[in-house]
């Protein structure tokens, strides 16, 4: 479209989108592709998601508002201090800013309703169905066919810590102890 750097509109039955089964078009290419495929497409780039009815009429039309700001994942790397799964060791700089609660349902992008995951638990979380709530920390949700009883996990938090204040003797020389700065997400 004119006016604007490259965007492309993308058309999907609303069962397929939300599914994932089914196939969508991106203007301008033959070829279909698969529902699935679309997501991703929407979620990683700034593609604006067409819903159509059955006659082809625009439903809803989605956002480029999607991704987390510089600042929200630097507070997310100060929080959670890398990914929060279980024992995972990866650092903030490592991982992916996640919504909890998918963008595609609360249009929210806040760390309110984002963590800190690499690559391989974002996936498990989207695709397997886990969950996320807030009691006193973060605890992971479980899907029924994991366990049936949904029994909430409790999320590691490695938060960085602020640099120690200098000690009185560097204050009295004007010396400042020297810190590295933590690993920040890109």
């Amino acid at each position: 479209m004119s006016g604007t750097a490259v965007t492309l509109l993308m058309t999907a039955d609303h069962e397929a989108i939300t599914s994932g089964i089914g196939t969508a078009t991106i203007l301008g290419v033959d070829e279909p592709i698969s529902a699935g495929a679309a997501r991703r497409l929407a979620a990683e780039a700034g593609i604006i998601p067409v819903i159509m009815d059955g006659k082809s009429v625009p439903l809803d039309m989605g956002s480029t508002k999607r991704l987390f700001t510089e600042a929200q994942r630097y507070a997310m790397a100060l929080r959670d201090g890398g990914c929060v799964w279980g024992c995972c060791p990866v650092p903030p700089n490592q991982c992916q800013s996640a919504h909890i609660r998918a963008w595609r349902d609360s249009k929210s992008t806040n760390i309110g309703n984002g963590i800190l995951l690499c690559e391989y638990h974002h996936q498990r979380f989207d695709l397997d169905g886990w969950d996320l709530e807030f009691n006193d920390g973060p605890y992971l949700i479980p899907p029924a066919h994991i366990d049936p009883t949904r029994t909430p996990r409790r999320c590691q938090q490695r938060a960085i810590a602020p640099p120690d204040p200098p000690t009185a003797r560097a204050r009295e020389s004007g010396q400042q102890r020297a810190t590295a700065p933590p690993d920040l997400p890109p």
